[in-house]
Formats: structure tokens, sequence, C-alpha cells
């Protein structure tokens, strides 16, 4: 989590420095002097399972419209989930006794393998709007992501 107190800035030398934060980096309300920024994630392990929830947090900030006029871009909050299990992890000294467990046949090709499921944005949240649609270097605008994956370690 970030926290930022004041950000003052002079656009030329001699002039009187104007309070930036919440504030947007330019005309275009492409970036922002964001007050709070949060990332955080919660994970459960057990037996192989593996389960995990990321917050992501981005403070609102003023901009002002094209006829003067001050907006409030809202502050927002984006989920992401990801599940996963490990069927093993595959070491010399413990697949050679491995063969000698009564594992069946097919236990061994999963040995080492990884599968996880998981999705970025859960709710498919749209990001705020702003003068020009979204303030596009803040937020992601991808939408609600599913996805896959598999690995395999030998």
């Amino acid at each position: 989590m970030t926290f930022l107190d004041s950000y003052q800035f002079s656009p030329t030398p001699g002039e009187k420095e104007v309070e930036r934060r919440s504030s947007p980096t330019d005309d275009f309300s492409d970036d922002a002097y964001l007050q709070w920024k949060e990332n955080s994630r919660l994970d459960w392990l057990w037996h192989g399972f593996n389960a995990g929830i990321t917050a992501h947090y981005w403070d609102g900030f003023h901009e002002i419209r094209l006829n003067d006029n001050k907006h409030w871009v809202r502050q927002t909050w984006f989920f992401d989930l990801q599940a996963s299990y490990d069927f093993g992890t595959r070491t010399w000294t413990s697949w050679a006794g491995r063969f000698n467990n009564g594992w069946p046949k097919w236990r061994y090709l999963l040995d080492g393998t990884r599968i996880t499921l998981g999705v970025n944005n859960v709710f498919d949240h749209d990001p705020p709007h702003s003068n020009d649609n979204f303030p596009r270097f803040i937020y992601d605008t991808t939408g609600q992501f599913i996805y896959a994956s598999l690995t395999k370690r030998f």
C-alpha cells in the first residue's frame, strides 16, 4: 500500500506551487497522482492445493473537464482469483523410491505437474470514466479474463 501525503509542483520558477495530489498528471487524465494505491494478496496452501485472492485499490482523483468544471473520477477495486493443484515434485531420490511404493503407472505421468485456473477482474468491473473515456495509464481495460495453465517439470 502506498500513501502520497503531498505532491507540490511549480510549473515555472518563481510561480506558486500547486498541490497535485489527487489530480491528473496532464490535461487528458491519462494518469494521476493518487493519494492511495494498494495491492494485497491472501494465499492458502494445503496438501498440494493452493488458492489465492488479490485485491487492487486505486484512489479517485479530481480532474478538470473541458468546460473548466471539476469532476471526481471515483476510486475503484478490482479482484483476481487463482487456484492450483500440484501433483508433486520430482526429485531423483524420491523418484527412485516411488517405483517401490505401489503407485499406479498413470500417477508417474502426473508427477511434477501443476494445474492452475484463474480469473482476473472477477466481477468484470469497468474502470471509472474520465475526460478521455478512462485513465489508460492507471487501469487495465481488459475486463474479465479467465485463464488456465498446465506446467510439467521434468
